[in-house]
């Protein structure tokens, strides 16, 4: 692995790793998908998904944490993606966010929880931060259940361009408390 480049995970089921350019159609399709990207800013197009594979990979270059490719290890196919990403809402921009998006025919199997878990986990280990954010729009039950299913605390709901995003947070003693 070259520095700063994203390391493989695996949990029982999931290889999570860096983007291949292999990976442009998939993530294309994932988010070309209105009910997918509902609370997300809507679909994006084609050539959004493959100009994003490389923003993926300049963060990494540039911070060391990043976006993670979640695979299916049995089959070998794109699930989604899991994200750290630094915060952008105000008040809380020295922190880190992890984030999720799932192709709809992956939900509500437990792939979102197991990725992000592995993600937190790896971020506490490898990285220097004592607290890692969520944030969802406040209507998406979806996010806030794997939230939930992660240990993650409610800390506020803010106004955010229009919309209200719900804050929940996790700490590095909250993970290694954290019963797996």
């Amino acid at each position: 692995m070259r520095l700063h480049e994203a390391p493989a995970l695996a949990t029982e089921r999931l290889l999570l790793r860096g983007f291949l350019d292999s990976d442009v159609d998939a993530l294309a399709e994932m988010n070309a998908d209105p009910v997918v990207m509902r609370y997300l800013g809507g679909v994006r197009s084609p050539e959004w998904c493959a100009a994003s594979i490389e923003r993926c990979r300049q963060q990494w270059s540039e911070l060391g944490f990043g976006r993670f490719v979640v695979e299916d290890k049995a089959i070998g196919k794109f699930a989604g993606w899991v994200t750290l990403d630094p915060v952008e809402l105000d008040g809380y921009t020295d922190d880190v966010e992890i984030g999720w998006r799932l192709v709809r025919a992956c939900w509500g199997q437990g792939i979102a929880t197991e990725s992000a878990a592995a993600v937190l986990d790896w971020a506490f280990a490898s990285l220097p931060v004592g607290r890692v954010l969520a944030v969802a729009d406040t209507e998406n039950a979806r996010s806030i259940s794997v939230m939930r299913r992660l240990g993650m605390v409610h800390l506020a709901d803010v106004p955010d361009e229009g919309r209200m995003n719900t804050i929940w947070c996790t700490t590095r003693g909250l993970r290694t408390g954290a019963a797996r």
